[in-house]
């Protein structure tokens, strides 16, 4: 954020002008990795984007464990949300790093809309809750909400 606090800007300064693309699956295997998630990265660069806005979490319009919604290695969680499938993640962090590596942004959208789908009504009831998709998912992707949820 800029010093007077009315736009945002790059470390050196320079204005950052957010045009932000929305991948609702983008980390799941809809959009295959690598060639699709690679071939989608450089047209949004060549049209200006500046931000990839990415879902991370239970997607906004789609029941739970939606096959839509499972990546290579599986799905985020576990049935029953019991614990998250790292290896899902893993491959996660490949798609955000070449985001980042081709120099856009990626921000990542927790769509926690749909979480009473799996008995959670808010943010807060699902951090509470033993059986929450929320807990567990690694704090890198929900740094906004301020750290880990293990």
């Amino acid at each position: 954020m800029s010093g007077d606090r009315r736009y945002l800007e790059h470390i050196d300064g320079t204005p950052f002008m957010w045009l932000g693309d929305t991948w609702w699956l983008g980390l799941a295997g809809r959009l295959p990795w690598p060639e699709g998630f690679k071939t989608l990265t450089t047209d949004r660069l060549a049209k200006g984007f500046s931000v990839i806005q990415i879902v991370a979490g239970p997607y906004p319009d789609m029941m739970p464990f939606d096959p839509r919604g499972a990546n290579e290695a599986g799905f985020p969680w576990e049935e029953g949300y019991a614990r998250i499938n790292p290896a899902y993640f893993d491959l996660a962090d490949r798609r955000l790093d070449w985001i980042a590596e081709s120099g856009l942004l990626p921000c990542l959208v927790g769509a926690w809309g749909q979480l009473r789908y799996a008995g959670v009504g808010t943010l807060e009831e699902a951090l509470a809750q033993s059986g929450s998709p929320l807990r567990g998912l690694p704090g890198r992707l929900v740094c906004g909400w301020g750290g880990d949820l293990a």
